[in-house]
């Protein structure tokens, strides 16, 4: 039988930001391990001055597969202690006039495609830490 001593330390999260962090709380991964992150943040003025130059739309007419543009930067919000890495991802699509425009936050060090890849397959997090996994 595995002791707690050998579990894993680092739990992996990818959540959307309305996602409830009591649970892990009251698991306690918050305060006995350190994880790894990446939640949706919403939009605002300033994470999209961040992004302006991937604003522009790509010249000619667009390719059938969507043209898909990433950046990260550094970013704190009003009530962060310090700045955090933020992806963004910007997707032209063929017929329609706005990019599509995502941010994530994260502490992975990923390329920001990875990342983005990652928060997608936010499902599947529980199977990276025996505490979150059912049964």
């Amino acid at each position: 039988m595995e002791s707690r001593k050998e579990r894993p330390t680092t739990v992996i999260l990818s959540v959307s930001a309305t996602t409830p962090c009591s649970v892990l709380t009251s698991l306690g991964i918050v305060k006995e391990h350190s994880f790894l992150y990446a939640i949706r943040l919403p939009a605002n003025d300033i994470l999209e001055r961040e992004i302006k130059h991937l604003l522009k739309r790509p010249e000619g007419e667009l390719p059938e597969k969507p043209v898909i543009r990433y950046h990260d930067f550094q970013y704190q919000a009003k009530s962060w202690d310090h700045p955090r890495r933020v992806v963004a991802k910007v997707e032209w699509h063929r017929g329609q006039l706005f990019p599509r425009v995502g941010f994530v936050v994260t502490n992975l060090s990923a390329k920001p495609e990875g990342v983005v890849h990652f928060y997608n397959r936010r499902g599947t997090a529980a199977a990276f830490h025996p505490d979150l996994q059912s049964g």
